[in-house]
């Protein structure tokens, strides 16, 4: 994703990631749905990877699509500056991953 980063980004306000705990979505509304941003950790030992959808349909079960959407696409792009027209589309993504992305 190098090539989408913007390189002088204004980061704003802090964030905090979170990976499998769902206490992290319950301080959603303390901390902000702006400010969380959700990650795998891969490819560090400890990751959830393989298990990262199953997780995280489990930990953001009631949340609304668009928190969802926020914290696990959004923030993160509005953060790097990332350029989505450079990203892949999701038939790419899943055709290198042999699979669904859903």
């Amino acid at each position: 994703l190098a090539y989408a980063v913007d390189r002088q980004p204004d980061y704003g306000p802090a964030r905090t990631e979170f990976e499998d705990d769902h206490e992290g979505i319950l301080t959603r509304e303390q901390i902000g749905v702006d400010c969380l941003l959700w990650g795998n950790d891969y490819p560090h030992h400890d990751a959830i990877w393989p298990n990262s959808m199953p997780t995280l349909r489990r930990i953001m079960a009631g949340v609304p699509e668009n928190e969802v959407e926020r914290m696990c696409f959004t923030n993160t792009i509005d953060l790097y500056k990332i350029d989505t027209s450079k990203l892949p589309d999701e038939s790419t993504v899943a055709a290198a991953a042999g699979s669904s992305t859903r």
